[in-house]
């Protein structure tokens, strides 16, 4: 239909599909989880909340990052969107990487305890320094004509954010503070461990 114009506009709908799937992804559930790292991980690792200017210098890059992916990835055109679309790359990646950089800085420098949900946390970090390499190379790939990411690369960076930054950080919450609500000790790591690292394997 697209190729034909019987429907005028047609040709955005891909764009429109893509920008609306990562204004959730990234726009809900990775500001969610964000917010929720930088609050929680802290308390978790014994250490002070973070600083406010830090909190909102994130915020100021994660939150643009999606609102010009919107867009300009359904709606720009030309070089014009092909620089909003290489714009919305850069500040989201600059932001996914201060979380993952902020929640590893913050488990070193905090207690050493042996609990199963600082390895989560270290796993969930890890994913989103990749996802911010590869927020950079989807930006990239969504500046031709198309202007949208190629669907194969978009499906694999989905599941490794799904599962990778955003499902390590919900084992991180869920096995420390579970426990608590049902009034039991948070689990060993022989038990906690291995589904995490199943988890991860299978985002590998």
């Amino acid at each position: 239909l697209a190729e034909s114009g019987t429907i005028p506009g047609a040709e955005r709908v891909p764009r429109l599909i893509q920008a609306h799937g990562w204004a959730q992804l990234q726009g809900w559930a990775g500001l969610f989880v964000a917010g929720m790292a930088l609050r929680l991980l802290p308390r978790f690792a014994g250490r002070k909340p973070l600083q406010r200017r830090m909190n909102l210098a994130v915020l100021a890059v994660l939150v643009p990052a999606v609102i010009l992916r919107i867009v300009a990835e359904p709606f720009a055109s030309g070089t014009f969107g092909a620089v909003l679309v290489i714009l919305a790359a850069i500040a989201g990646a600059i932001g996914a990487a201060a979380v993952g950089a902020t929640v590893i800085v913050t488990l070193q420098r905090g207690r050493k305890k042996q609990e199963p949900w600082r390895y989560f946390a270290l796993a969930g970090a890890a994913w989103w320094l990749l996802w911010a390499a590869l927020m950079v190379v989807g930006g990239i790939q969504a500046t031709d004509h198309a202007r949208y990411t190629p669907a194969t690369f978009d499906d694999t960076m989905t599941w490794i954010v799904m599962l990778g930054a955003i499902g390590n950080f919900i084992w991180c919450v869920q096995s420390r503070s579970v426990p608590v609500f049902f009034g039991r000790k948070n689990p060993p790591l022989r038990k906690a461990v291995p589904p995490g690292a199943l988890l991860n394997a299978g985002v590998a």
